[in-house]
């Protein structure tokens, strides 16, 4: 529960928030975004909050299901959870699967360095891997590395084929990679 009244704090405060929730230290899949926060939209009260929470340890629960744990109606549950989804508060909800039941046994991280990334290098790294169908997500970071792509492959094979393949399409831009496993 400190997790959330941290968040309360933090949301009422209006700071930037745009990531997925954390509970007990495992990734859950409601992201909440500040569009969905400020005066003019209202704000938030304990229940919502319990909704939130109750949603970020089973996305797939029923509005009965809510309701019966927040004391309040199914409709209520319901309007609520509607409000937050219209206004942007909830930006979706993710499906988590076991890669390893379908063939994928390596995920890691790549680090990645460009020599000189400019606006249009930026864009152009980010729609291709938004089209490569092993990357799971990326982030643009700031330090010695411009990018963590983090993505699966079936084996140590497929992993450096992928790997071949970024250093193929971007030669000249690339300046370093740096492979990191994930070990789950």
């Amino acid at each position: 529960m400190l997790i959330w009244k941290n968040l309360y704090k933090i949301l009422e405060k209006n700071l930037y928030i745009s990531y997925l929730l954390y509970a007990r230290y495992k990734l859950k899949f409601i992201e909440i975004s500040k569009e969905g926060l400020g005066k003019k939209k209202g704000t938030l009260d304990e229940i919502d909050y319990k909704i939130l929470e109750l949603l970020s340890e089973n996305p797939r629960a029923t509005y009965a299901e809510i309701a019966s744990k927040v004391q309040l109606s199914r409709d209520g549950v319901k309007y609520r959870i509607l409000r937050m989804i219209n206004s942007k508060l909830i930006l979706g909800f993710e499906l988590k699967l076991d890669l390893k039941q379908l063939g994928f046994t390596q995920r890691c991280i790549l680090y990645i360095a460009f020599a000189n990334l400019t606006l249009a290098l930026e864009r152009e790294f980010e729609q291709y891997i938004a089209k490569n169908s092993f990357v799971q997500s990326w982030y643009k970071i700031v330090g010695n590395w411009d990018y963590s792509v983090v993505l699966f492959a079936k084996d140590n094979t497929h992993l450096d084929s992928i790997v071949r393949e970024f250093r193929e399409k971007f030669s000249n831009e690339i300046k370093g990679i740096e492979v990191v496993p994930i070990v789950d």
